[in-house]
């Protein structure tokens, strides 16, 4: 969202606009940080572990790649990661 200024001035700048509540403290300088984490389905004896302790910090700029075989957890961490699996 532009802001036009008194001038005329077309500004796209998101520092154009004030922060909606106070600043938040990063533990990283990681664009994307995930510590622990872990998923299991079902319960029990007949419970699957899909993922355990995952920890991942990807800085900003970095690529990476996650590679294993069918059924290691790769769509399960992406899933947490994007928001879609809540309960890990």
């Amino acid at each position: 969202m532009a802001k036009r200024s008194q001038g005329g001035e077309v500004s796209d700048r998101s520092d154009a606009f004030p922060a909606a509540g106070p600043p938040m403290q990063k533990k990283s300088s990681a664009a994307l940080a995930v510590e622990g984490i872990g998923k299991r389905f079902g319960s029990g004896e007949s419970a699957v572990v899909a993922i355990a302790g995952i920890t991942l910090d990807v800085k900003q700029g970095e690529l990476i790649s996650i590679i294993g075989p069918s059924g290691c957890g790769k769509s399960t961490l992406f899933n947490i990661m994007g928001g879609l699996i809540t309960d890990y």
